[in-house]
């Protein structure tokens, strides 16, 4: 055996292990990525009509904290559509709908919170039958009253949690109705209501 290799053979038979330590470590970060990227984890799908409960933890201006919740699927009406929708959300999973535009449904929804729950951002969307899916516009968030939206969200480190401006104070229960656009086609079967990803509640609509 030359010196050279004499002298290397050390962390040349290290580097399979290294490679697979990394190989793996990627693996792990790409999992991570995927799995904080989507809706992956249903928490809650209770009976049509029956309220679903939302425990979720999450990081504020202040560090953890969490959040909880329950909503109640209340109806689905048919509604005027937008002559200028916007552009669907990512089907989840399935084809594409159609485009979205040709009808719109009024999704009424229940919530129920304590006031001191910090419930932004909240988004909703509609499910198809064929897995296609169609969000509201997030604006302030379609879950909150508008006029009493209730603690503005500690964003930045040091905000404080909880705040409400004076007049802002929202109920313990209220009730929502965001108008969303959908394709002419599509059969709404169920609605969605989520926080942060991977985790969302599914409410099914009356057979």
């Amino acid at each position: 055996m030359s010196g050279w290799w004499r002298a290397n053979r050390a962390w040349l038979a290290a580097l399979p292990v290294a490679a697979a330590v990394g190989a793996g470590a990627s693996a792990y970060q790409v999992r991570t990525f995927w799995w904080e990227s989507g809706m992956h984890r249903q928490v809650a799908a209770p009976a049509p009509g029956e309220p679903a409960g939302l425990t979720e933890r999450y990081r504020d201006g202040q560090g953890e904290t969490s959040r909880t919740l329950s909503v109640r699927l209340l109806g689905i009406d048919p509604a005027p559509p937008d002559p200028t929708p916007p552009d669907p959300a990512p089907p989840d999973p399935g084809p594409a709908g159609g485009a979205p535009g040709a009808a719109a449904y009024r999704v009424r929804l229940e919530f129920s919170a304590r006031p001191d729950q910090e419930l932004r951002p909240c988004r909703i969307a509609v499910l198809g039958a064929d897995g296609s899916r169609y969000e509201a516009e997030p604006g302030l968030s379609p879950c909150l009253p508008e006029d009493h939206p209730g603690p503005s969200a500690s964003v930045i480190e040091g905000d404080p949690r909880g705040h409400v401006e004076p007049g802002e104070e929202r109920p313990a229960t209220w009730q929502v109705a965001p108008v969303i656009q959908t394709a002419a086609a599509a059969r709404i079967v169920a609605v969605r209501v989520w926080f942060g990803y991977p985790e969302y509640v599914e409410l099914r609509a009356e057979p």
